[in-house]
């Protein structure tokens, strides 16, 4: 047994097998490094294989302490250097792969990790979200906590069945005897983590690879998660289904699982310079720093372009709701119809999407103080403005334009998703726009001679 301090009063016990590529396995809920066993001995013969328990799992060192998810990131990073692991590929298992995003994320700042695999993640989220219906549903995580709380350890090796789906009783059983040695307060600690989990939104934000495997058998980690993430279509990410294998994969389906992970870790024959090259995920790597590069210099081009501002709305019960946005235009004119570009992250977003209508307040001139309020955060938006229910939409009064629409689509677009609407009312006045260039707001002036 060998451990290795990661901060005040907290050791953690490691494993290294072979040599060769490093990965790092961050295990689920209550596991051990134990569960990663037939991973590594189908990989040991060309990879560097370190496991781990973290803290409060198996020998590690139990602290009475929060177990966030930001906690156990920051484990892993002093792991890593304090055994000073570099062009380190990090797998994480369940609530470990919920973490392991988290360090990539928000921790990942000397750049060792230099790849992300996610086995049967607990993201982009555990428990089902309001507006979508995949997930474990809040009831059912209540009732499992419940269960938990009532009963450590009928609940934990009453899971084993579910856990697995082609692993032997016996080595299922041997299994989650490991997970027992975590204590209950602690594992009650992070198993609540579960329920705050919701990186919908950062996904794009991952800047090294991602490899995400599911078990199509799952029953604790909802596999149609991977269909979600494929249709994002997210820069960096690949997704795999792995037949026959539920939410612990790495021991039902181990050859398979490995095959993933040294096809994601892969490397080519030397260069022509005789050095060795590495194909895949090195070039990925690279490209995502041209990437962002490119980020910057499109957001810069952007900033030269002069674009309309508008408030969109939506009623939410009696509460009105809105957001400003500067990418909105118009689609057609037989049948009429635009379209409004809203960030994913938009609390608007769910509103359209359920409502199945949107308004589009065209800002005059003298409202630029208005779109500032309206492109921050917060439902009181409203508290100081002047508007009435239309076509059952927030109507803003003194607003230059107004259209009505119904939702005719939506349509995936990176970190945005366009509303297609069909206009169902439109008005206009003589008021100057407001525009936006050059971060900031200003109007427009006809040049002469220029009306066409």
């Amino acid at each position: 047994m060998t451990k290795v301090s990661v901060g005040e009063g907290v050791r953690l016990n490691y494993r290294v097998a072979g040599s060769g590529r490093t990965l790092l396995f961050h295990p689920g809920f209550a596991n051990t490094l134990d569960v990663w066993n037939w991973v590594v001995a189908e990989l040991s013969a060309t990879h560097r294989c370190v496991t781990f328990d973290p803290r409060g799992h198996g020998a590690s060192d139990a602290p009475d302490s929060d177990y966030t998810l930001d906690e156990m990131a920051a484990d892993v990073i002093a792991l890593i250097e304090r055994l000073d692991l570099t062009d380190v590929t990090l797998v994480g298992h369940s609530l470990g792969g919920a973490v392991g995003l988290r360090t990539v994320l928000e921790h990942n700042t000397a750049g060792r990790i230099t790849g992300l695999a996610l086995v049967a993640p607990a993201v982009p989220c555990f428990v089902r979200p309001d507006d979508l219906e995949i997930g474990t549903p809040i009831d059912a995580f209540d009732g499992v906590l419940a269960g938990l709380s009532g009963s450590w350890v009928e609940s934990i090796l009453g899971a084993a069945g579910a856990f697995y789906h082609r692993t032997d009783a016996a080595t299922a059983g041997w299994l989650a005897g490991k997970s027992l040695e975590m204590p209950a307060h602690l594992g009650l600690r992070y198993f609540r983590q579960l329920a705050t989990i919701d990186f919908r939104a950062r996904l794009a934000d991952v800047t090294v690879p991602v490899l995400v495997a599911w078990g199509a058998q799952d029953q604790m980690a909802d596999p149609r998660w991977a269909g979600w993430l494929r249709e994002r279509n997210l820069p960096r990410w690949s997704v795999e289904l792995i037949e026959d294998a539920g939410h612990g994969a790495m021991v039902d389906q181990p050859a398979r699982l490995a095959e993933l992970l040294r096809g994601f870790t892969a490397t080519a024959p030397e260069d022509s310079s005789g050095q060795p090259r590495q194909q895949g995920r090195r070039e990925v790597i690279a490209g995502a720093r041209l990437d962002e590069e490119l980020r910057a210099a499109f957001i810069e081009a952007m900033a030269g372009v002069c674009t309309p501002v508008s408030v969109v709305t939506a009623m939410d019960g009696d509460r009105p709701h809105g957001t400003t946005v500067s990418a909105f235009t118009s689609l057609s004119v037989s049948p009429p119809m635009v379209l409004v570009s809203l960030d994913r992250k938009s609390d608007l977003l769910p509103l359209v999407r359920d409502g199945g209508r949107f308004g589009l307040n065209v800002l005059g001139s003298d409202h630029a103080q208005l779109a500032g309020n309206f492109a921050r955060k917060g439902k009181e938006k409203f508290a100081d403005v002047s508007w009435r229910r239309e076509h059952d939409l927030p109507r803003i009064a003194g607003a230059a334009g107004w259209v009505a629409c119904t939702v005719t689509g939506l349509v995936d677009g990176g970190d945005h998703v366009i509303a297609l609407g069909t206009v169902v009312a439109a008005e206009t006045t003589a008021t100057q726009p407001l525009t936006y260039h050059g971060r900031a707001f200003g109007t427009h002036r006809a040049l002469d001679g220029s009306r066409i």
